[in-house]
Order: structure tokens, then C-alpha cells, then sequence
């Protein structure tokens, strides 16, 4: 297999779950997207579009988009369709009524077309999103909003429209290395050169930013589904990306790019976090203030997270190799509670029955 000496980074996951299927795109040297089941890793569907590899990907929250970012620097929407588990019979049998052959044959014929079509996963590409200067890093969309938000190292953060594919919005100056966005409409982009979280109206005006040690790096982002909190994995940096960032920052600064925004934020000294990695925190997308942190072990560096709808159990991956799940304390006495009334009993109650 040909191998593709370019790493590929990204914030963003590299991988989506949607019930049994998973979408798996990054890094394959034909470009494409691929679909696999998860119960036999087998490939159900392929999906080509791109020139170069992909790099990131996101789903809407009702998933019926997904957009993929390549290094051809463009930003591909498809629209998701829920297969059917079982196909109609009426579309391979003929009708039993009269007609003549040629015309049986012609709607059957019609009829295993618009099956196939229907069975389909991913459709598209519907549109292709230009804009950018390089290689996507981070891309996300909103159905509900009708907007895809995407980032580059080379050039602004873009707003593009769903329905039509047109750009909509240029967030001149906010360069981004990696960009969430809420059901509120509200934009949440992280600059690893100048270690700063900062937040945008869909227009570009800023709300708020902060800025993290430079002795931390953000692994990972989520919003929540209600719009009101993010949370972050930041993981310890290591010297070697410490002194490349500090060269690109210095780079930067004697090139005249960015002075505004390095100025803006070294004004903003009450809003500097003092944070310990490794860890997971908890912040407020209208103020971003940091409401609660899940201290992890050394070693244990986030590679992954995932928080459910009702924001009661997230799901963390770490360098260390181990899944772990922090549930709701209120909604794991309810689980203990309801399973005590169906009778259950175990040693892994004791503790909390003493």
C-alpha cells in the first residue's frame, strides 16, 4: 500500500458513528470516503469526490449532512440517507395485470434503478465549498442553522450556505486551527499559535476569547447540543511542537500578519486560564469560563471525546489505551435504583449500598 509520508492532524475526530455504520475517511490514498459496518469492518459504500486525501469531516447533528475537508483545499457537502433494512418486493416483481412486455420490463427496470438509489448511504457530492488557500484542518455544519464552517492554515475562517454551496462570510483576521459551532449559531475557534479560545457570532463579531498556558495543547472540542457549554481535552505540549509554534508565531509577527488580533488578546488579561493538563474542561460558550475540570493521570492524554445529547455520560479516549465514561452522579443513582426494583444483585453494589 502506498504510503503517505505527510501526517495528517486534525482536532476534529477522523471517524463518525452513526448506529451500526462507520464513516471512515481520512488518509486513503484514492480520496474517498468509505463506509463501513461495525459489526464486520466490512466496506459498504464508497464515496469519491476529493483530488487529494481527506483530513477532517463532520456530521450535522440530525445527520443527514456531512462535510469532509481534503487537502485539495476544498470542503465537499453530502447529504446522509438512513438505508432501509429490507427491500420492497414490489419493485423486482412484475405486475400481474395487463400490459405489454416492453412496458413491464421498462417499470421493473425503473423501479431497481430508484431501489438502488434509495439504498444509497452517502449522496453527492452536492456541493463543493472554495474559498480556502491549503489544506482544510477543521470543518462543521448545522442543518438547523444551514451553514458549514471550515478553517485552513493558509487563509480566514469560511462560512459557506448549505442549500446553495455560496460563501457567506469571511471572518477576516481569525486565523484558526480548529472551529465548533453551536446550535445557537455561535462560533468557538482555537489558534494554537497564540493558544487563545475565542468565540464569534455568525456575523464575525467577536463575544469573548481567552487564552490558555502555552504549556498546553487542545487535543479536542465539543459543544454541547443545547448550545450553552463546550468542553476541551488539552494534553501537555511537547517542546518540539512548543518551538515550531513559537517560530511560526515569530514569523508572523515580522511579517505584519496577525498584529491586530496578538494585540487584542494581550489586553485581555483577566480572561488568562491557569489549567493543568492532562485534563477535560468544562466551559461556558457565553463567557468561557471554566465551570469544572476532570483532573486525568499522567499519561493519560486525551485522544478522543464524545458527550451524549441530554449531556449526562461522555466518553473519553486516551493515549494510555483505556475508554472511560463519566456518568451523571443523580442519573447513576436513578440506573442503581431502577435496577434494584427489577431485582438485580451483585458485588459491584456493595459499595454504594453500605
Amino acid at each position: 500500500m502506498e504510503q503517505i509520508n505527510k501526517p495528517i492532524s486534525s482536532v476534529r475526530p477522523c471517524f463518525l458513528v452513526q448506529g451500526n455504520l462507520i464513516t471512515l475517511p481520512r488518509g486513503h490514498v484514492d480520496n474517498c470516503v468509505r463506509v463501513i459496518s461495525s459489526d464486520g469492518a466490512r466496506t459498504l459504500e464508497t464515496a469519491r469526490g476529493h483530488c487529494a486525501p481527506v483530513t477532517c469531516l463532520a456530521l450535522s447533528p440530525d445527520s443527514n449532512y456531512l462535510v469532509t475537508g481534503s487537502r485539495d483545499a476544498t470542503v465537499l457537502i453530502w447529504r446522509i440517507h438512513r438505508a432501509s433494512t429490507s427491500l420492497s418486493r414490489t419493485t423486482s416483481e412484475p405486475s400481474m395485470g395487463s400490459g405489454t412486455p416492453t412496458s413491464t420490463s421498462s417499470n421493473t427496470l425503473a423501479n431497481i434503478l430508484a431501489d438502488r438509489s434509495r439504498r444509497r448511504r452517502i449522496e453527492g457530492p452536492i456541493h463543493v465549498l472554495r474559498g480556502h488557500l491549503g489544506e482544510i484542518i477543521c470543518c462543521c455544519v448545522s442543518s438547523d442553522l444551514g451553514i458549514v464552517v471550515s478553517c485552513s492554515n493558509s487563509s480566514d475562517v469560511l462560512l459557506h450556505s448549505i442549500r446553495r454551496g455560496r460563501l457567506i462570510r469571511q471572518l477576516v483576521g481569525v486565523e484558526a486551527h480548529a472551529v465548533c459551532l453551536s446550535s445557537d449559531g455561535v462560533i468557538m475557534a482555537w489558534n494554537k499559535l497564540l493558544n487563545t479560545l475565542s468565540t464569534f457570532t455568525l456575523n464575525g463579531t467577536l463575544i469573548t476569547k481567552a487564552r490558555l498556558p502555552f504549556s498546553c495543547s487542545i487535543s479536542c472540542m465539543e459543544i454541547s447540543v443545547d448550545g450553552q457549554s463546550a468542553l476541551i481535552g488539552l494534553n501537555l505540549c511537547s517542546e518540539n511542537d512548543r518551538t515550531s509554534d513559537n517560530s511560526k508565531h515569530l514569523k508572523s509577527e515580522k511579517s505584519g500578519i496577525g498584529d491586530d488580533n496578538v494585540e487584542s488578546y494581550e489586553t485581555n488579561e483577566d480572561n488568562r486560564l491557569e489549567i493543568h493538563p492532562p485534563s477535560i474542561c468544562f466551559f461556558d460558550m457565553h463567557s468561557l469560563k471554566v465551570f469544572h475540570t476532570l483532573k486525568l493521570s499522567e499519561g493519560q492524554d486525551v485522544t478522543a471525546l464524545a458527550l451524549n445529547k441530554d449531556n449526562t455520560n461522555l466518553l473519553v479516549s486516551t493515549a494510555d489505551k483505556q475508554l472511560t465514561i463519566f456518568t451523571d452522579p443523580e442519573l447513576s443513582l436513578k440506573v442503581v435504583d431502577h435496577m434494584l426494583k427489577l431485582g438485580w444483585e451483585g458485588d459491584g453494589l456493595s459499595p454504594l449500598i453500605k
